[in-house]
């Protein structure tokens, strides 16, 4: 499993991006079926793999990520910004923006968001 510290390992036209990617979703979905078990156990997989808290970007707006939720089908992040915190859909993370996102934690979102183009 590649990590943080070999960035070109995860470089995106790398052959080992794409299997990065194919056994993260693999790991996520093993026996599942249908589209609402599929919800849950990424919701499950990724509370367990993602290394909160972590910076994210939506929207131009940095917040710092604290926990994620199933809420109705659709996974949330909880968001911290000024104090306050916030729900945004984690397809709403603005993904590749240098600096934002741990290396692991954007292949975690980057899968998950594959995985809901296949869908």
């Amino acid at each position: 499993m590649p990590t943080s510290n070999n960035r070109k390992y995860l470089h995106k036209r790398s052959p080992f991006f794409d299997e990065a990617l194919a056994v993260i979703i693999e790991e996520a979905t093993v026996d599942l079926y249908g589209l609402y078990e599929g919800i849950s156990s990424w919701a499950i997989y990724l509370e367990d793999e993602l290394e909160f808290p972590f910076l994210v970007k939506v929207i131009g707006k940095i917040f710092q990520a604290i926990k994620i939720e199933d809420e109705h089908n659709c996974l949330k992040l909880i968001v911290v910004s000024d104090g306050k915190k916030y729900q945004v859909d984690i397809t709403d993370v603005e993904l590749g923006q240098s600096g934002t996102l741990h290396a692991r934690n954007e292949l975690l979102l980057t899968a998950y968001y594959k995985w809901c183009s296949n869908e």
